[in-house]
């Protein structure tokens, strides 16, 4: 080639644009582009943790009710949380049909009580969780400065510590010194509307007392006479532990826990209408899987804990405490 002419082509490569000698080896780069596939990420990006939100569930305060006291009783009526619209719950308490026994599915079925047959379920009774522990159902006060307020507790569980106070009208019962410290994990089922003042609780136990109702455990059990139920005495109920022979084989195990655990009449008139502090908390499923019922509300509530008394562990059906407060409450249970 003439030397003039090579001359002339170094200067026109030497004048091109840089984007032209580009072209030849691919489309032009866009920065905002992302990389092509293979190309491995910005190294920051690739190491970045993923961000994590953590949530935490604040529980209610749950303080300790002092200076009230309990009864017992039971009287086989539908009890007043079986029926629809009672306290905010995932659904009413349960109650069993009178002839069948079997759960009723209605809610508003009437009471045995009243010519119906829905009534109390032969297993809402007491039960021993441990030596210083048990569960059971009641009815609640209808008014006082304890704060309950009929209703609105259904389906509420309540811890319930026995305390040493006794009745000052006369000095008289209150807590043996056996069950003095003892707990008992309690879900309304039932409201009692003649409980208020410093009676806060009317626990359910079999042979305790039927009160004004006499037909509803003679409907539900033809083959007991009414005084079976509570050795003919109407409010009070049987006062020696044979007189729990008497009722109905599927109530005797609660009737025989309130002298064996509950300490009724043991000695010196105690335990009679014992004395109480109580606070309100998570219901355990020892409980709900009973009355079939659960407050809405029940996960803002610290859970109990139930630990055995032959061993380090904790239940293993039993929910969890996590606050530990200390008051006294009093309650006393009359029949």
């Amino acid at each position: 080639m003439p030397s003039s002419i090579q001359a002339l082509l170094s200067s026109f490569l030497l004048a091109m644009p840089i984007h032209v000698v580009a072209q030849s080896l691919g489309p032009p780069m866009d920065p905002q582009a992302p990389p092509p596939l293979g190309l491995p990420l910005d190294p920051e990006l690739e190491t970045a943790s993923p961000t994590t939100t953590t949530t935490t569930h604040v529980l209610a305060e749950s303080s300790w009710i002092a200076g009230t006291w309990t009864t017992g009783y039971w009287d086989c009526c539908k009890p007043s949380c079986s029926w629809s619209g009672k306290g905010q719950v995932t659904r009413p308490a349960r109650s069993c049909d009178a002839l069948t026994g079997k759960t009723l599915l209605d809610p508003d079925v009437m009471s045995v009580c009243h010519g119906g047959r829905s009534a109390m379920c032969a297993d809402q009774t007491p039960r021993i969780i441990n030596r210083t522990l048990s569960m059971g159902f009641a009815a609640a006060a209808v008014g006082g400065y304890h704060g309950l307020a009929g209703d609105s507790d259904c389906g509420r569980c309540f811890e319930l510590q026995f305390t040493d106070e006794v009745h000052q009208n006369g000095d008289w019962g209150g807590s043996h010194p056996d069950l003095v410290g003892k707990k008992m994990i309690v879900q309304v089922t039932n409201i009692g509307y003649d409980v208020m003042g410093d009676h806060s609780f009317d626990i359910q136990i079999p042979g305790a007392g039927q009160g004004v109702f006499s037909n509803g455990c003679r409907t539900q059990f033809p083959g007991s006479d009414i005084g079976d139920f509570d050795c003919n005495n109407r409010f009070g109920g049987c006062y020696e532990k044979s007189g729990c022979d008497r009722l109905p084989e599927g109530l005797r195990d609660g009737c025989m826990w309130r002298f064996e655990w509950y300490m009724w009449m043991h000695a010196m008139g105690q335990t009679n209408n014992p004395y109480v502090r109580f606070r309100r908390v998570r219901c355990p499923t020892q409980l709900t899987s009973l009355s079939g019922s659960a407050p809405l509300d029940d996960e803002d509530w610290p859970p109990f804990e139930v630990v055995s008394k032959t061993s380090t562990s904790t239940l293993a059906t039993a929910t969890t405490m996590t606050t530990t407060t200390s008051t006294t409450v009093t309650t006393t249970g009359t029949s």
